[in-house]
């Protein structure tokens, strides 16, 4: 039987990761900057405040997907130690920053006023 290469799975991988990044990128801009260009950066944040939940559960899926690509990956990666260590702290990463995300809309739906 002919083994597959994953190429095609591998370019979805890379294409969640970069996302990922972009997307905590933006968050972390418009959470933690919001002096540099206040009219775009406040367009973009009540984009995401407005469907948080929806990016919520898409961010979960996405880092669940490369943290596992990595776990069933780490031998192939390991032929290539710079792009391992380099993923591995990507995804590192990704997944405090959603953790941090999650308390940080957490704690901006716990003080809302009525």
């Amino acid at each position: 039987m002919k083994k597959e290469t994953g190429t095609n799975w591998s370019l979805l991988v890379n294409i969640a990761l970069i996302s990922l990044v972009v997307y905590n990128l933006v968050f972390a801009w418009g959470k933690f900057m919001p002096e540099l260009m206040p009219r775009l950066n406040q367009s973009i944040l009540s984009s995401i405040q407005s469907s948080v939940v929806a990016f919520t559960f898409l961010e979960l899926i996405g880092v669940a997907s490369v943290f596992v690509d990595l776990v069933g990956r780490w031998e192939e990666l390991g032929k290539k130690p710079a792009v391992r260590a380099l993923r591995t702290l990507l995804i590192g990463l990704l997944l405090m920053g959603f953790i941090m995300k999650i308390f940080i809309n957490f704690l901006d739906s716990a003080y809302l006023e009525n």
